[in-house]
């Protein structure tokens, strides 16, 4: 990527706060500007592969760091002109003059942080798995001092930089576990999955076998199988497996609602207006649609007075079901 294309450009001129935005959209240019090349294992190539953006607050990609080592994840971080004082913070608290056994670095003339994994800047416990000593101790706490998951290995499912990693763990016996870690401000909202008894255990869902609200992490039974959407680019495939997937969202949907957090009244209309604040600085041409289409679906937000409160899927798409012969999770 050694230009930026015109898409890429559009979104840095009208965006003076964030003045590191050209470097974390040109992972060539990043490169250069790190000297990564000079420093430790010889870097290849960045490659971006996700993007999280808030106009004129930061902007968090995440890349693939190709070396002679291997493969590694990394991600870079660019902080505006409201959030600069939290880079002030991680530059006071930490040995960031150069990308050292941390993975860490920061340029304060570009107001931009970059990390290689396991370190992350909310998601301090998962550089302990990166540490024999420490991940053994990680294990024990997640699964009550059970000896049986000594010994583990993990699998990274999905990594968001400074909001969420979703792992495999596999311990030495075949048995495996999904371990999700959390920031600290996400994780209060899922306390509920440790004393809430909201789903029915008929329901195919993963089950909360560990955790540790120390290190904001909560462990699952492993579901074995493909996704929905892995299994659906099978040509042989069925298609009532869509139609399944819509009864299993139902009768989740008809849970029970004790322990879950019940939302404002305007917290629907108030995502809705945010979101179409983002697209009409992302792409101006489509303002007036954005702001029309935000204020007519927030008419028909419900007051929380005034129905019945059921549960709900908060992200419910194709990669979130398993399949295993033929049966949804």
């Amino acid at each position: 990527m050694a230009t930026l294309n015109n898409e890429n450009q559009g979104l840095i001129d009208p965006d003076r706060s964030l003045p590191g935005f050209r470097y974390l959209l040109d992972p060539d240019l990043l490169i250069d500007e790190l000297s990564l090349q000079s420093v430790g294992k010889p870097a290849n190539s960045l490659r971006l592969d996700y993007i999280r953006y808030k106009p004129g607050m930061s902007c968090i990609g995440r890349y693939w760091l190709s070396s002679s080592g291997g493969d590694q994840l990394a991600y870079a971080k660019v902080f505006g002109t409201e959030t600069r004082r939290k880079l002030e913070k991680i530059t006071r608290r930490a040995d960031v003059g150069y990308l050292g056994a941390n993975g860490l670095k920061i340029m304060p003339d570009k107001a931009l942080l970059f990390s290689r994994f396991p370190t992350d800047m909310r998601l301090r416990s998962i550089a302990r798995l990166e540490d024999r000593e420490a991940a053994e101790r990680l294990i024990r706490r997640i699964f009550d001092n059970d000896d049986a998951w000594l010994g583990s290995v993990y699998q990274i499912l999905n990594y968001k930089p400074e909001r969420r990693l979703v792992c495999k763990i596999q311990r030495p016996d075949g048995r495996c576990a999904t371990a999700k870690f959390y920031t600290a401000s996400e994780f209060p909202h899922t306390l509920h999955l440790i004393r809430s008894k909201t789903f029915n255990k008929e329901l195919p869902l993963p089950h909360r076998i560990g955790g540790s609200r120390k290190h904001r992490v909560h462990a699952f039974d492993w579901l074995p199988g493909l996704s929905l959407r892995e299994y659906s680019l099978d040509p042989k495939s069925d298609a009532s497996n869509y139609a399944s997937a819509g009864s299993l969202l139902a009768r989740l949907h008809a849970s029970e609602t004790r322990g879950l957090r019940r939302p404002e009244d305007n917290t629907l209309p108030a995502a809705l207006r945010a979101l179409a604040d983002q697209l009409a600085f992302i792409l101006p041409d489509v303002t007036a649609t954005a702001m029309s289409l935000s204020r007519r679906l927030g008419r028909h937000a419900v007051p929380l007075g005034s129905g019945r409160l059921c549960a709900i899927h908060g992200d419910f798409y194709d990669k979130q079901l398993v399949c295993d012969s033929g049966a949804l999770s």
